[in-house]
């Protein structure tokens, strides 16, 4: 609690595993806790965290990219669709939920 300026019950959760610690909580504890520090460290800089060496192959790489232009290509909208959602095309509409203008009271002033 002290490290952190959390309170009681959220560290209580923490010790529990109810929940984590918020980012900011987190990053106070990797400050002040050196085996929190050694243990965030450790993961940064284990085996699982290095890139892999092996290059892409081109084919792989040019396979990528042609069904990253085909998904972009079905995710856009027909023509007609575009149209229809276009500003210059659709009426001003009413807000919902919008109160009239009304006169306060002086109570609610």
């Amino acid at each position: 609690m002290h490290q952190t300026d959390a309170s009681e019950r959220s560290v209580k959760h923490w010790l529990s595993a109810q929940h984590g610690p918020d980012t900011v909580y987190f990053l106070r504890l990797v400050v002040s806790s050196p085996i929190i520090r050694a243990f965030v460290l450790g993961l940064i800089e284990s085996p699982a965290a290095r890139p892999p060496s092996d290059p892409v192959d081109r084919f792989s790489l040019a396979t990528a990219r042609k069904a990253y232009v085909a998904g972009e290509a079905a995710g856009r909208k027909p023509l007609a669709i575009a149209q229809k959602d276009d500003p210059e095309r659709v009426p001003k509409r009413v807000p919902i939920n919008v109160p009239d203008q009304i006169e306060l009271s002086e109570r609610q002033r």
